[in-house]
């Protein structure tokens, strides 16, 4: 099996830089030490510093230029995919991995997520044996009014790649998940330039400052609404519905979106 990381960073400072460390150490150890990575960098005082250690997982690197910056370390997906678009190979897997909690200190958070993609790294590679799943990820939270006009199609205004599907109502909090690697081939071999040189943003954002949420909230969607794979949690977190949705429910959401195909 062919994996690739795309890994997102930001190291604040200089005693942060562990956290960006242990998590490619942890990347070698659980997907094996040839796995390839390409990784955005958000610029900080501490760049040369993280730059050096960096290097020694992966010469696949893009340091986020000025005009892309955005509030969140989730953001330098960006960089790391405009370079992954200049080097574009067939993976099977893709996972997607950042420097959670060196800006929020939710450290607790960010080993949830791992331990879902990476210490049980076996039982989520067999979740991909179900032909009908095209992204995995921890927590999955139902958003009920997402599929309006007002989200999704603004973004596929800009980004230009043909919609086959409504997007199902929700999204992976924490910004972590794995990807089959045809989805993100296909996305970034059609999508337009603005997806790599503009701020990205939603209609709730602007082009001036960008949206932090975006890859939390919109990016997973180019697996369910550009083709007809579904998307499988391991957990459902339910912030917005009451009573809380439960696994259940968000099969009853997947058969009511599968119905639309």
């Amino acid at each position: 099996m062919k994996k690739l990381v795309i890994f997102a960073s930001h190291i604040p400072s200089d005693d942060q830089i562990y956290i960006g460390e242990d998590i490619l150490q942890k990347i070698k150890t659980y997907l094996g030490e040839n796995v390839d990575i390409f990784a955005g960098v958000n610029p900080s005082p501490s760049l040369d510093k993280w730059l050096d250690i960096l290097y020694k997982y992966t010469n696949n690197i893009e340091v986020t230029p000025s005009n892309l910056i955005i509030n969140s370390d989730a953001s330098a997906y960006q960089s790391a995919l405009r370079h992954y678009k200049n080097h574009i190979k067939n993976y099977d897997l893709v996972w997607f991995l950042h420097t959670q909690g060196t800006g929020s200190g939710n450290h607790e958070a960010r080993e949830r997520h791992l331990d879902t993609l990476l210490y049980d790294v076996s039982n989520a590679i067999n979740v991909f044996k179900d032909e009908s799943v095209g992204v995995y990820g921890h927590s999955l939270v139902p958003l009920p009014n997402y599929d309006t006009p007002s989200e999704w199609d603004f973004l596929l205004d800009r980004f230009g790649v043909t919609r086959k599907n409504r997007p199902i109502r929700c999204f992976f909090s924490g910004t972590m998940w794995i990807m089959r690697g045809n989805i993100l081939n296909h996305f970034l071999n059609n999508c337009s330039d603005d997806f790599f040189n503009g701020l990205l943003y939603n209609s709730a954002g602007s082009m001036d400052v960008g949206d932090r949420w975006f890859f939390e909230r919109d990016f997973i969607h180019i697996v369910d609404s550009y083709h007809d794979y579904t998307l499988k949690p391991r957990h459902i977190t339910d912030f917005y519905n009451t009573p809380p949705m439960n696994n259940k429910g968000y099969l009853k959401l997947i058969d009511t979106w599968k119905k639309q195909l």
